[in-house]
C-alpha cells in the first residue's frame, strides 16, 4: 500500500497546471474512496471515520470533475491490500495543500470553486483519518 499511496502522490506533487492537477487530484480523491472502503471493517473501531473518509473522497473526487478545465480522466490506479490509515491521510493532507493553493491561482472563477471545493474534501479526509 505504501508504494502504492507514494506513486499518487508523486503524481500528484508533479502536476503542472490546473488541468494536469484536476486530473491527478480525481486519481488521487479515486485512490483514497477505494482504499477508505476497502479499511472499512465494520468491526472495527475505525468503520466509521473511513465510511466518512470514502464519503468525503467522493465528494472531493466529484467537485474536480466539474471544474472546466478537467480532462477526460484516464482513470486512477487502485490501492492493494488493506488501506493504512496513516498513508490515507499523508495523500490527503498534500491534496488539501496542493488544492488549496490553486484555488488562490486558477484563471477561471468555476476552476477557483472546485479547488476549494475538492480542498475542503480532502482536509475532511484529514480530520477523519487523524491527521
Amino acid at each position: 500500500m505504501a508504494a502504492d499511496t507514494g506513486a499518487v502522490l508523486e503524481r500528484l506533487d508533479a502536476a503542472a497546471g490546473a488541468g494536469d492537477l484536476l486530473a491527478a487530484a480525481w486519481d488521487s480523491f479515486e485512490y483514497l474512496l477505494i482504499a477508505a472502503e476497502a479499511a472499512a471493517d465494520p468491526g472495527s473501531a475505525s468503520f466509521a471515520a473511513m465510511q466518512l473518509a470514502a464519503a468525503a473522497a467522493a465528494a472531493g473526487r466529484d467537485a474536480v470533475g466539474h471544474a472546466p478545465s478537467m480532462p477526460a480522466a484516464a482513470g486512477p490506479p487502485g490501492p492493494h491490500g488493506t488501506a493504512a490509515a496513516a498513508g490515507l491521510a499523508e495523500l490527503a493532507t498534500a491534496l488539501a495543500g496542493r488544492l488549496s493553493h490553486a484555488a488562490l491561482l486558477a484563471g477561471q472563477a468555476a476552476d477557483r470553486a472546485a479547488f476549494a471545493e475538492a480542498a475542503a474534501e480532502a482536509a475532511a479526509i484529514c480530520d477523519l483519518l487523524g491527521d
